[in-house]
């Protein structure tokens, strides 16, 4: 009852606001008319509230983003706006295609959305959860996180049906809002899983110290849907805090992954600057009974300082006369706050920056500055499979205006011996980013 007073209130004080400031003059007749509304909305709240029948309060709050509250519900509206600015040179055999003239990458750089995200989620009736997420960055809009489930199962805590990422490495499960750097390593995009539709269970153990997933999966498009036959994939993901000290933002985080796929034909290739540019290696299509992938991911906080790395083992039993083949690849990334903040770890993954003095209306700080480098390699080549090698050096300044804004800043040195480039590729990417 108290909820519903509250609510009757704010109401009314909203409708008695809203009356209030008008910008002409008014008449005598409007006055009495604004009146008459004004009493009608009270007698209206009124009999809301004493209606234990009626219609559910409903409380709306900001924490980064927008909520509303009910009885039975709790549900929010998100997305994220990611716009980027590109600038690429290099070495002429792989910017320009050396004598071949066909390079990929001599037009590549330009101004665009890399994401334009909008999603709508939430828990109904305690126990029902679920997200609906549109990316609109693209002619072809396409789905990326859509999914039903339950949680609150006891042992496990959340079950997932639909279009949802695979359980399965470190970089690819912390959220493209919170990664350090603009883009995934490359070694990632080549061996990691993303989105894919099926069904995986989640749960924690060890009073939340530890976590893990599994999934039954069968490779879609990205409309998320599938009639071929074969191509099912099992994803297994286990981490842990193998140690921690919350008052003073320190932890050590370990994990392992598997991803097996019975696939007819298997193909791993990354980029090399951006996500919307072209890919420098590629091993193309591989007739395969089944390929495994192997994970093995470490991360540590200390303070104000970051580390992460992650180890890919992909082995690949070829069909059809094919030979079987192995690739590898990883990355090792560091980071420092000079303001003070930390990378905050939640479940099994990192979530978003809490800004210490956001930079507002001339009057606040400078926000929180960043600053961080990476190197990752991928190894596509093995046998008469020559899918090319690339190695990437990254350095990194972000600077967070508050929890939700952040420009980032990446210059990208990527050296390339692939199928069609090789040689050295400089990028620099400028990213304004928004989300809720």
């Amino acid at each position: 009852m108290q909820a519903v007073q509250r609510t009757t209130g704010f109401v009314r004080a909203l409708v008695a606001l809203g009356l209030g400031l008008a910008f002409l003059p008014r008449t005598a007749a409007a006055e009495t008319a604004d009146v008459s509304l004004t009493k009608e909305v009270e007698r209206y709240l009124d009999k809301t509230a004493a209606d234990p029948a009626g219609p559910v309060p409903l409380k709306v709050t900001w924490k980064t983003g927008i909520r509303f509250k009910g009885k039975d519900f709790e549900l929010k509206a998100g997305g994220r706006l990611m716009f980027d600015m590109v600038f690429i040179g290099g070495e002429n055999d792989v910017f320009n295609g050396g004598d071949s003239g066909d390079g990929a990458f001599d037009d590549d750089d330009g101004f665009f959305f890399r994401r334009l995200r909008l999603y709508w989620s939430g828990t109904v009736y305690k126990n029902t959860i679920f997200k609906i997420q549109i990316d609109f960055s693209s002619a072809s809009n396409s789905i990326q996180e859509v999914y039903v489930g339950l949680k609150n199962l006891g042992f496990v805590k959340k079950v997932l049906f639909g279009h949802f990422k695979e359980p399965f490495g470190l970089e690819e499960q912390t959220s493209s809002k919170y990664i350090t750097f603009a883009e995934r390593t490359a070694t990632t995009n080549a061996l990691g899983r993303s989105l894919n539709t099926g069904v995986a269970a989640f749960g924690e153990a060890l009073e939340k110290r530890m976590t893990w997933a599994i999934g039954i999966f069968r490779t879609t498009g990205s409309d998320g849907s599938n009639f071929s036959d074969g191509d099912y994939a099992l994803a297994l993901r286990i981490t842990g805090v193998l140690w921690q000290n919350k008052d003073e933002h320190q932890l050590l985080h370990g994990g392992f992954g598997l991803s097996y796929r019975g696939a007819e034909s298997v193909r791993f290739r990354a980029r090399p600057i951006h996500g919307r540019g072209p890919r420098a290696i590629d091993t193309g299509a591989i007739a395969a009974d089944d390929t495994a992938v192997f994970n093995f991911e470490i991360a540590l906080v200390w303070g104000s300082l970051s580390a992460q790395a992650e180890v890919f083992f992909a082995s690949v039993s070829g069909a059809a006369g094919t030979p079987d083949a192995d690739f590898t690849g990883f990355y090792i990334e560091l980071s420092y706050f000079l303001t003070g903040e930390h990378r905050p770890y939640k479940g099994s993954s990192f979530g978003r920056i809490k800004v210490l003095d956001p930079f507002h209306d001339g009057n606040g700080g400078w926000g929180a500055w960043q600053i961080a480098i990476r190197f990752d390699a991928v190894d596509l080549v093995d046998g008469v499979i020559a899918g090319g090698e690339m190695d990437t050096f990254t350095i990194g300044v972000n600077w967070h205006w508050n929890p939700n804004t952040r420009v980032m800043f990446n210059v990208i040195f990527a050296d390339i011996s692939g199928n069609d480039s090789n040689g050295d590729l400089t990028g620099l990417i400028i990213r304004f980013q928004w989300d809720f």
